[in-house]
């Protein structure tokens, strides 16, 4: 039980430093039905809420010298 909860960390850890470094590719493997499971879940949903947010960003020309609202880099 322990090295599972310790397991789910890990790659809750590593997929927020992925997510940190731009890449909103990855999602965690949640399977426990607790706290850290919950975690998983949230970080899941925190990269899909990114994804959906940035979607319009990766589509767009670049930006020009003057930000759009829904744009800023």
């Amino acid at each position: 039980m322990s090295r599972r909860i310790v397991d789910t960390i890990v790659h809750v850890t590593s997929a927020a430093k992925r997510y940190a470094a731009g890449d909103l590719s990855v999602s965690v493997d949640v399977r426990d039905k607790n706290e850290i499971g919950d975690l998983g879940h949230a970080t899941n949903l925190m990269a899909d809420s990114l994804r959906s947010v940035l979607a319009p960003c990766s589509a767009a020309p670049p930006c020009s010298r003057t930000p759009r609202a829904s744009c800023r880099r």
